[in-house]
């Protein structure tokens, strides 16, 4: 039997605790002091960083990564699903949609482009064509004219997509779309690990 299981059968647990929090925080202290950032610190940089390269590198004006979740239940007819923007970069052509656009119920509309991005891993939206439905009305809101998704990861309880908001027709070329390969390709290793 280690001492551990001695001290908490004795103490209740409360001295183990307390000696195990005590380790933790040194332990941090430690590792701040040496100036060590905590690799999901660096994961967040990095997403940024490469939906920023996105951003400058094109001839965009916003780009949003979404999370479409149903709190972690199978998928099923009758319970909603939700949409939030969990990274953006924006110029000054377009204002942030972040604080706005958390937990969104999706509507059918919605989830039939979800489907499509899903099915096609890549999928550019005109809004001037998009059926009557929330995004619509956002796009509008926000005068994005082009939407370029683009799937990053489906994993069990959620699915990221990364969209591309223009407010002219961009230049989808052979440089956007391998630029667009290496940073979908970058953010499914960073995203959900």
């Amino acid at each position: 039997m280690s001492l551990a299981v001695i001290l908490a059968f004795l103490t209740g647990g409360t001295s183990v605790a307390l000696i195990n929090l005590y380790k933790w925080w040194v332990e941090r202290r430690d590792r701040l002091a040496e100036g060590k950032v905590p690799s999901v610190l660096k994961d967040l940089h990095e997403v940024y960083h490469v939906i920023n390269i996105v951003l400058r590198e094109t001839e965009a004006h916003r780009v949003v990564i979404n999370r479409v979740e149903n709190g972690g239940a199978i998928p099923m007819v009758g319970k909603d699903l939700y949409e939030s923007v969990v990274f953006e970069a924006y110029d000054g052509e377009m204002k942030s949609v972040k604080k706005g656009w958390q937990r969104q119920v999706l509507d059918e509309v919605h989830v039939r482009m979800l489907l499509k991005i899903a099915e096609k891993q890549n999928v550019t939206f005109r809004t001037s064509k998009m059926a009557a439905c929330s995004v619509k009305d956002n796009h509008e809101a926000n005068n994005v004219v082009v939407s370029d998704a683009y799937t990053i990861k489906s994993m069990e309880g959620a699915f990221y997509y990364l969209c591309v908001h223009f407010n002219e027709e961009g230049k989808m070329n052979s440089e956007y779309r391998d630029l667009l390969r290496y940073a979908v390709n970058t953010l499914n290793k960073l995203i959900g690990n």
